[in-house]
């Protein structure tokens, strides 16, 4: 990595709890983050949710956020704040611009 930066290539081998502590506490540090999705074909193609497939994703933000589940329960859920550096396809999932 330029900058003198330094890196870590973290994978599947963490749970989910154990990815979002790891990046969590990254980003609270101030580190770069980045990740990227899989998927069969290029980022020319989409994920239902609107993601661009085997495609780089810039994380701007990690934040805990009070939520409502479907029973009406108070519940906190993990959100990251992404940047597709193209700009191209847009989520539209949960907590989009649309949601």
């Amino acid at each position: 990595m330029l900058g003198g930066g330094a890196k870590d290539y973290i994978c599947s081998q963490h749970t989910e709890d154990e990815l979002w502590d790891i990046m969590y506490t990254a980003h609270q540090k101030g580190h770069l983050l980045g990740c990227g999705t899989h998927g069969k074909g290029d980022d020319s193609h989409s994920h239902a949710n609107g993601m661009a497939k085997s495609h780089a994703y810039a994380v701007l933000d990690m934040r805990f956020l009070d939520d409502v589940d479907e029973d009406g329960n108070k519940i906190v859920i993990r959100a990251i704040k992404l940047r597709n550096p193209w700009s191209k396809e847009k989520y539209n999932g949960k907590l989009s611009d649309k949601d």
